[in-house]
């Protein structure tokens, strides 16, 4: 298997977890358990990847339901923040 193909099997798995009422505050646990048990460097990684993510989704379109959050990844995506490979 890929890493784009892992990558989108994780994104899959976690969006269903999303689609539970009250799941918010687990899922962001977990996240960030995992996130802060990896090592800094692919922390880092990670960040770039989500960030670059945020432009196509960005383009995706939105209506009520995900305004917010089309919102949000443009403002993360057009961010000066400098996420280099260290």
């Amino acid at each position: 298997m890929t890493n784009y193909e892992k990558a989108e099997q994780a994104m899959k798995t976690l969006m269903e977890c999303s689609n539970a009422m009250g799941s918010n505050d687990d899922i962001a646990q977990a996240i960030s358990n995992v996130l802060l048990k990896e090592h800094r460097t692919i922390q880092q990684s990670f960040f770039r990847s989500f960030k670059q993510s945020m432009d196509a989704y960005s383009k995706g379109g939105s209506d009520g339901r995900n305004e917010g959050a089309v919102h949000l990844a443009k403002e993360i995506h057009n961010s000066d923040v400098f996420l280099p490979f260290v």
